[in-house]
């Protein structure tokens, strides 16, 4: 049986035999291993798709689907944007893995917030509570993450998320 171990979220659980979770680690670029990622599993690399939400420079990270294989990649960044960008890619593996209901105990049991991930609007608002999590779990305040996060994210999201996250403070 396979387990995946989800690192950065502290989570672990058996996949079912078809699948795989592969924590790809630190890469130089993520389109080159998107690219190493296509060839492999035989895709022509002139068709990679470059996702509408990134900009012209390299991404700081990537969650990879191809059939039942997983994948999360990402640049090497400061101590706290590495936690926020491999539990972004960690959140949207769960998601796809359908084991988004282990975030929601953990946030409702570690950090007393009561959320419904599958009931937020978009995948990347659901990967930012993921990352607000990590950080905070950590005893990193949002606020220290403000200035790059505007810069290489879609900041509307990441304010919905951190938005809905003060709100869903168990009382």
């Amino acid at each position: 049986m396979n387990i995946a171990k989800i690192k950065i979220l502290r989570l672990e659980f058996p996949l079912e035999d078809h699948q795989t979770y592969n924590d790809d680690g630190y890469v130089d670029s993520v389109i080159l291993h998107t690219a190493q990622l296509r060839l492999k599993y035989g895709i022509p690399v002139e068709k990679i798709e470059i996702p509408s939400h990134w900009d012209f420079s390299d991404p700081l990270g990537r969650y990879y689907m191809h059939g039942d294989d997983h994948h999360i990649f990402y640049l090497r960044s400061s101590l706290w944007m590495n936690i926020f960008n491999r539990a972004h890619e960690e959140t949207h593996a769960l998601q796809c893995l359908g084991k988004l209901d282990l975030l929601e105990d953990k946030l409702r049991d570690e950090q007393r917030r009561n959320l419904d991930l599958w009931g937020l609007r978009n995948d990347e608002v659901r990967a930012y509570m993921g990352s607000i999590y990590a950080l905070r779990m950590r005893g990193i305040p949002l606020w220290v993450s403000r200035i790059n996060i505007d810069f290489n994210y879609n900041n509307r999201d990441f304010q919905e998320a951190k938005d809905i996250y003060k709100k869903s403070k168990i009382k």
